[in-house]
């Protein structure tokens, strides 16, 4: 098995992690908090980068699979589960941090998804913590933690039953949640790692373990890898195989590959022509051109002249040991198209429920007719124009939703150009605005008096095109002298009986817009803020 093998820098987080969850025992300083923070986010730092040398590791397996697929699949498909169920880990885990955040701060789930730990406020909370992870009971049997412990537990043995069977024995995957001594007495896992901490300590302990379920992921994935390298391939599985440097080729570059018979002998360079193949693919009917070969491979480049889809073809030939000579046809292509600005701001990728989201779909080297655009179920992404997509979501859409591409080929095939995934949000909530005002001021009596309507709108910040609506309010009108007329307004305008009350406002008098509900561009009904003028 390859082992992964902790960084200096994953041995130095280790190291202050002890070192700061001994000192919880003894106080819990601002210094100490801080540090956590830092912990916290040089674990998550380690978590990215422990995701890219997982996907690393995914390349070349999958590399493998494509030289022999019969041998490899039933291990690839193995790899992909492990893959699936470690993804499905770390998502309960962000969920867990969100869950602490939003109890501990009282802000909305929306709110607490996208909030930084080090903009928490009440980062040194013990008691909200403690009673989402720990629970009323004092074995923490209904806390959060123990529900963790327990999937925690499932995902091993999912993970160990993926493992060859000569490999299980002794598989140390860590992620240990056995009980713990500790001063003399024993305390079970969940108490041991999640009681009376501060938020920020529970919620690096939660990263921690997004850093384990990491390790252990490429400790599976490396097993089973080990089972199919390259060394193990028998000869007979020999063909021609094209590996460009890319498939997708700007206008005046040039189109680099290398072509060469796969787990043959370097030491003997092949014959590489060019040219043109039988409808069976199995004979060069003409040569255009030969490929110089080093070390094996035969050295293919192009110039990029016109966009679109580029095919080429030809016939490697290799003489074998017993002087006979074997031949292995190839075919290949790549995309030409012009140089293109994207810019992708992936953390920004948002779609609002309730509501059309608009969206531009475009692959550089492929016309949009020829484009093939899906989501996940239930719900609908729609062609309004060229390159242009209309997205709807209801608004029980999930967290996230996958839009996928394919495109159609010149050779009449289908192939798949990547997905993207997308957060799914509610709209904000609106807000109140009065005369182009959203808060409380004084205002000239003929100010007042040309209030006909209230308004809702959304934040200047919120760019996305959508109305929301004003569906009632309460006009309060109090006098110097005490006086109080309170009236009941159905939809967004002043009935002519206010208005020609505001029109006999004196100094002094104020006049208080209350009780206003709005309804969204999604159709979701809020409670917005008030507004009250005071007549000069």
């Amino acid at each position: 098995m390859a082992e992964s093998k902790q960084t200096p820098r994953q041995k130095m987080i280790g190291m202050m992690y002890l070192v700061l969850t001994a000192l919880l025992a003894l106080n819990i300083s601002k210094d100490v908090l801080e540090a956590f923070l830092l912990v916290n986010n040089s674990i998550e730092k380690t978590v990215s980068s422990f995701g890219s040398k997982n996907e690393q590791l995914y390349a070349d397996f999958r590399l493998a699979k494509n030289v022999d697929s019969v041998k490899v699949k039933p291990y690839w498909d193995k790899a992909l589960a492990a893959k699936i169920l470690s993804e499905e880990m770390q998502g309960y885990l962000d969920s867990l941090k969100t869950l602490l955040v939003m109890e501990t701060e009282g802000v909305e789930i929306n709110i607490a998804d996208t909030m930084q730990l080090v903009n928490v406020s009440k980062k040194d909370d013990v008691d909200n913590p403690t009673r989402v992870l720990i629970g009323k009971k004092e074995d923490a049997s209904e806390g959060k933690a123990h529900e963790l412990k327990l999937k925690i537990r499932e995902y091993k043995e999912q993970m160990l039953a993926l493992l060859p069977e000569d490999k299980r024995d002794g598989f140390d995957l860590g992620l240990e949640t056995d009980d713990v001594k500790t001063e003399g007495k024993t305390l079970n896992w969940e108490l041991h790692n999640f009681y009376h901490n501060p938020l920020v300590a529970s919620v690096t302990i939660l990263s921690k373990l997004q850093n384990d379920i990491k390790n252990a992921e490429y400790d599976v994935v490396s097993a089973l890898y080990s089972k199919v390298t390259k060394s193990d391939f028998p000869i007979d599985t020999i063909a021609a195989k094209v590996l460009p440097q890319s498939n997708y080729v700007l206008l005046g570059d040039e189109y680099h590959a290398d072509i060469f018979v796969a787990a043959f002998s370097k030491t003997r360079n092949p014959d590489v022509y060019l040219g043109k193949l039988n409808e069976a693919g199995n004979e060069l009917v003409t040569i255009s051109d030969s490929l110089e070969a080093q070390n094996g491979m035969g050295k293919m480049s192009a110039k990029a002249i016109g966009e679109g889809f580029k095919t080429y073809e030809g016939m490697v030939r290799m003489l074998t040991s017993d002087n006979q000579y074997k031949y292995y046809p190839f075919k290949a292509e790549y995309i030409v198209a012009r140089p293109s600005l994207v810019v992708s701001p992936t953390a920004m990728n948002v779609f609002y429920k309730g509501v059309e989201n608009p969206v531009d779909v475009s692959v550089p080297g492929v016309a949009s007719e020829n484009l093939e655009v899906t989501m996940s179920p239930g719900n609908r992404i729609s062609k309004v124009s060229s390159g242009k997509y209309v997205v709807t979501l209801s608004n029980d859409a999930p967290r996230d939703i996958e839009v996928s591409v394919s495109a159609r080929m010149p050779d009449g095939s289908t192939r798949n150009m990547g997905s993207l995934l997308f957060r799914t949000k509610y709209l904000p909530k609106p807000h109140t605005v009065i005369l182009g005002f959203d808060d409380n001021r004084r205002l000239n009596k003929s100010m007042i008096e040309q209030i006909d309507w209230i308004n809702a709108k959304y934040g200047d910040d919120f760019v996305f095109n959508a109305v929301p609506k004003v569906l009632s309010f309460q006009v309060v009108i109090l006098n110097r002298g005490g006086d109080i007329k309170v009236e009941q307004v159905s939809g967004h305008r002043l009935p002519s009986e206010i208005k020609r009350t505001l029109e006999r406002l004196r100094p002094g008098d104020r006049v208080i817009f209350e009780e206003i509900y709005a309804k969204g561009a999604d159709d979701r009904r809020h409670k917005i803020n008030s507004i009250m003028f005071t007549s000069e």
